[in-house]
């Protein structure tokens, strides 16, 4: 599978990469989950995000580059990121 490479903005915020960078990023800026496995931040993010903001956020069974990659792409249909 071809890794993407995105360049998202939240905010004044921007993250550019692989979507399992950008998840990489998130999770560094997180301070109590910075070091935590990538999927494991993946799957805990997904659930805060489904549970906070009352949406419905549908992540497939896989390896973490798929996950990551319709976790992005679910983020931009729901409007927390837009492409740059």
């Amino acid at each position: 599978m071809e890794h993407l490479k995105h360049e998202l903005v939240n905010g004044d915020s921007v993250f550019v990469g692989t979507s399992v960078e950008i998840i990489k990023q998130l999770r560094d800026q997180a301070y109590f989950e910075r070091g935590m496995p990538v999927d494991g931040y993946l799957t805990a993010l997904t659930r805060s995000i489904s549970e906070s903001a009352e949406v419905n956020i549908k992540i497939p069974e896989g390896d973490v580059e798929s996950r990551a990659e319709a976790f992005v792409q679910e983020l931009i249909r729901l409007g927390y990121f837009k492409e740059a």
